[in-house]
């Protein structure tokens, strides 16, 4: 089965088409921006997959977005986002505490060291 969804362009801009079919249980995702085209992480699929309404171009396709969301509860998909959920997360921490490096060194600059 498939499902084509609209979404917005995060610059405002356009549309782009993000395909979502389920064949044996095995779901693909496909979007059309630039990104997608190239086969690489694409925000668009990102945030349908994780059910955010604010990316449809159209809101009379949440019910097709509801029942992509009933594929992706019966995946492994959960879990790739857990890991990178968790990852983010990290990575956040880290860049606060390199911004706080840096305001350090910055701080030595002007005080000597």
């Amino acid at each position: 089965m498939k499902i084509s969804i609209k979404a917005k362009s995060s610059s405002g801009g356009g549309l782009y088409n993000v395909d979502f079919n389920n064949e044996n249980d095995k779901i693909t995702v496909f979007c059309d921006c630039p990104a997608g085209i190239h086969g690489k992480f694409c925000k668009h699929k990102w945030q349908l997959m994780n059910g955010n309404l604010k990316m449809l171009a159209d809101e009379s396709e949440a019910n097709m977005l509801e029942q992509i969301g009933e594929w992706i509860a019966k995946s492994s998909f959960n879990n790739l986002y857990s890991k990178v959920n968790e990852l983010e997360i990290e990575f956040a921490k880290i860049k606060k505490q390199i911004s706080q490096e840096k305001k350090n060194v910055e701080r030595k600059f002007r005080e000597g060291f």
